[in-house]
């Protein structure tokens, strides 16, 4: 706890290790505003952090001060005001004249000495053999005060260097994390107030690994420590530069192979560089087997390559949402252009592949119901044109893929009536689709 200061025991105290503001001015009985207006140097001052760092014999007024300024000492400063830190040079210590050799005599000193002071070369009451006295006129009071601003003095100097060594160990943690990719402010300022405040490295770092800027720039790291295979900065930042390169290497798109979140998940669930080339190679093999009409619709639609097409295979969840849909879309479109529609515009096979019928079907069964669609509107494309009519590659997805009870019936109905003026009827069965008359 904090000690009285020697000049003002009553009005202010010494900051000694372990002290806070907020336990001084409830020690003193004083709220902590009224400490800092006392001390207005801890919110001026840089050093204080607003208060929030505070040294070693640090003096801290408690009460304005009141002592009136004696001859040969520096005034009080007015009452609020800041006291000054400065350092304190003890006074040179006096060498002590040796003890007279003269026995038995009577009296306090030589002639000519002060009353109340040990004269040089006298002897002093009973002591047999004479007393040690003082040249120069020092009381034991005077030594006292030099020793004890002497030592005030070294606790300073030895506060001051370990200030020094924290700074610098603050700057060496800060430059190493700049090197590995974290510049962060805020994230100089929490490494800056853990050792400030004595933690030791080891404790800094363990709070380190929980700090928005650390896991952002080593996403992977926390899964690994969850399975206590930790790592260090400098082998993570290895292993993203080998799967960066790998990745590199199958023209991915921008955006998947150099993403931090997508490269951190790789290291996290510890897949190896070879294994990432491993998957790569098999998702470019089947980018390459896709049929030729759907990688034509992904490249006219949206200028996608094949290595955007290896990322969807590579891995659908990390590939953007939006090359999912519009690599479903390209499928889409790329289907139905095999399967006879040749109208399908890039806005509709969009509107298509949002539908769950579409987007939930495997490649294979979009295939062959495509397939079906594309029968079915060759034949009533044909007979929409007997009727004077026309019929479009959307209604036959309606009345095949999408189940649509209207696209259904009205493609019944033309091939019944069809059926009808080949039979030499004029019109629809008696009962063929009576039901259905207002449809």
């Amino acid at each position: 706890m904090a000690v009285p200061d020697s000049a003002r025991p009553d009005t202010a105290v010494r900051v000694e290790k372990g002290d806070t503001l907020s336990a001084i001015a409830k020690e003193a009985g004083i709220s902590l505003a009224t400490l800092y207006d006392l001390n207005p140097k801890f919110k001026t001052d840089p050093k204080y952090q607003g208060g929030n760092m505070i040294f070693s014999n640090t003096l801290v007024n408690l009460a304005p001060p009141t002592k009136a300024a004696t001859p040969g000492e520096t005034p009080t400063p007015p009452s609020g005001g800041p006291t000054p830190e400065t350092p304190v040079t003890p006074e040179t210590p006096v060498t002590p004249t040796p003890p007279a050799t003269g026995g038995g005599g009577a009296g306090t000193g030589g002639a000519g000495t002060p009353p109340g002071q040990v004269g040089g070369g006298g002897a002093t009451g009973a002591m047999p053999g004479g007393a040690t006295g003082f040249s120069g006129g020092f009381t034991q009071a005077d030594i006292d005060k030099a020793f004890a601003e002497g030592q005030a003095t070294a606790t300073k100097v030895a506060a001051d260097n370990a200030f020094a060594v924290k700074v610098k160990a603050v700057d060496k943690m800060i430059a190493a994390f700049k090197a590995n990719g974290i510049d962060d402010p805020e994230f100089a300022n929490f490494i800056s107030s853990q050792i400030m405040a004595d933690a030791t490295q080891e404790e800094t770092l363990l709070k380190l690994y929980d700090q928005p800027a650390y896991k952002a720039r080593f996403p992977g790291m926390d899964a690994l420590r969850k399975k206590n295979r930790t790592i260090t900065e400098a082998q993570y930042m290895g292993l993203e530069n080998q799967i960066k390169q790998t990745l590199r290497f199958f023209d991915l798109p921008e955006g998947f192979y150099d993403d931090r979140e997508t490269i951190g998940r790789i290291i996290g669930n510890e897949v190896s560089p070879k294994e990432v080339q491993d998957r790569a190679q098999a998702a470019q093999d089947l980018a390459k087997a896709t049929n030729p009409e759907i990688r034509t619709a992904l490249k006219e639609f949206y200028n996608i390559g094949e290595g955007a097409i290896t990322a969807h295979f590579l891995n659908g969840d990390l590939a953007a949402p939006l090359l999912l849909k519009q690599a479903r879309a390209a499928e889409i479109a790329g289907i139905a252009k095999t399967a006879g529609f040749n109208t399908f515009t890039n806005t509709e096979a969009q509107g298509l592949a949002e539908q769950d019928v579409y987007k939930n079907m495997n490649l294979s069964d979009l295939t062959t119901a495509i397939g079906k669609a594309g029968t079915l509107a060759d034949t009533q494309r044909r007979l929409a044109y007997l009727e004077q009519g026309t019929y479009s590659d959307r209604e036959a997805l309606k009345a095949t893929i999408e189940a649509d009870q209207q696209a259904m019936l009205a493609s019944q109905r033309r091939a019944a009536r069809e059926i009808a003026r080949f039979g030499g009827s004029s019109g629809l069965g008696s009962g063929s689709l009576r039901q259905s008359s207002g449809i």
